[in-house]
């Protein structure tokens, strides 16, 4: 299959930023305790200046309250660190497969995908259905969403 330069880039692009995304999990998985507490630390200030400006709505109220409880009991060292280790491992599956796909191999597709699923499901394992797994999964998905999109679309250009 001959590649174009776009293909060429968009490949090399996408090594980099799944190669971030491992070396950021590693971290997670090696430094949990001072990462959950940073992380926390970080989402309650960002979340407290949303609620000084929702007080005057009871329903988001219970919402703010709701994200409180998921922040005290689901954001702890153990969890984070499990996260980033199902993550870890769903990342270099999907390197792994971005390397197959840039060498023009479809089975790579699947890699990838699989990889980045993996990842998905391990943050809505850990931190559940609620707004923390949504908060940890959303750049995931639309990351995930638009390379699938993007390489199934040049799906019969590869082997």
């Amino acid at each position: 299959m001959e590649q174009s330069r776009s293909y060429k880039i968009i490949g090399i692009i996408l090594t980099v930023v799944l190669s971030f995304m491992t070396v950021s999990n590693y971290s997670g998985y090696t430094n949990a305790e001072k990462d959950s507490e940073l992380l926390r630390a970080d989402l309650k200030t960002a979340f407290s200046q949303q609620q000084k400006a929702y007080e005057e709505v009871p329903e988001m109220q219970s919402v703010f309250d709701e994200f409180d409880e998921q922040l005290e009991n689901k954001l702890v060292p153990h969890t984070y660190r499990q996260k980033s280790l199902y993550r870890l491992i769903g990342c270099i599956v999907a390197l792994f497969g971005i390397a197959l796909l840039r060498n023009g191999k479809f089975i790579g597709f699947h890699l990838f995908l699989g990889g980045m699923l993996v990842g998905i499901a391990a943050a809505f394992y850990t931190f559940g259905f609620g707004m923390m797994g949504w908060l940890f999964n959303v750049t995931h998905i639309l990351f995930t969403a638009a390379v699938a999109t993007y390489y199934y679309t040049k799906r019969k250009h590869l082997v």
